[in-house]
């Protein structure tokens, strides 16, 4: 399934939003598909996800090379 322009705003918004700055045109093209909460939203989301990943690698906290089981199955 090809990425429609919805998505590849999406995409270019986080690909500059963890570069550390995201251009007018970027922004522009991201809010034209985006209402100002969902942008909250996800750039909420987006900065926990890269935060916890800069945390991890600070700390140098190693990846499970091993699945467990839980409720779900394995993980």
């Amino acid at each position: 399934m090809p990425i429609d322009d919805r998505e590849r705003a999406l995409l270019a918004f986080v690909d500059e939003m963890t570069k550390g700055e995201v251009n007018d045109v970027t922004w522009d093209a991201f809010a034209k598909f985006f209402p100002p909460q969902e942008i909250v939203e996800l750039t909420s989301v987006i900065g926990n996800y890269w935060g916890n990943g800069l945390l991890a690698k600070a700390l140098r906290i190693k990846l499970e090379t091993t699945a467990r089981v839980s409720s779900q199955g394995k993980c």
